[in-house]
């Protein structure tokens, strides 16, 4: 998700697109929504998970790990697909 908002921002790289709120608040808001499907589906704990989410968005601002939004992003068909990250969530 990061990588995808951060391309059609014209980003270049995962840091640069966290360093944008507008982004950040769009990224957490997925999480937590395909989030509340894990928790839901996998009887995770719903404060583990925001917690773990807040984690990974503060490790993803590093501008150290330098990680492109092209390389990130890559493989969107499978990325997409009805049984991923993203999409089987949704449905």
């Amino acid at each position: 998700m990061i990588a995808y908002l951060g391309y059609l921002a014209g980003k270049s790289t995962i840091d640069e697109t966290l360093a944008d709120e507008k982004i950040v608040d769009q990224v957490r808001e997925t999480l937590k929504e395909t989030g509340a499907y894990l928790v839901k589906e996998y009887g995770l704990d719903e404060e583990e998970h925001l917690a773990y989410i807040n984690k990974n968005m503060e490790r993803f601002k590093n501008a150290y790990l330098n990680d492109g939004v092209t390389r990130v992003g890559r493989a969107p068909i499978r990325k997409l697909g009805a049984d991923d990250r993203l999409i089987r969530p949704a449905t």
